[in-house]
């Protein structure tokens, strides 16, 4: 199977998904407010979750913003 560069290499990762911060170099304001809009999604099912969201932690760009 051949292997996904995006999963490989972080970097590429986070240049197509970049946390919200991040997005702010983002041009496209549409594009823009989903990134912003996807991280508060998942930050405020982690605080509903009450410690019990499991997830995988790939580059950190919702990993790290949940801690």
């Amino acid at each position: 199977m051949d292997e996904c560069l995006l999963y490989n290499e972080p970097d590429l990762y986070d240049l197509l998904f970049p946390n919200a911060e991040a997005s702010a170099r983002v041009q496209d304001a549409a594009r823009r407010e989903r990134i912003v809009a996807s991280e508060k999604f998942y930050l405020e099912e982690a605080a509903a979750a009450k410690g019990g969201l499991v997830l995988a932690c790939g580059s950190g760009r919702l990993t790290i913003p949940i801690a």
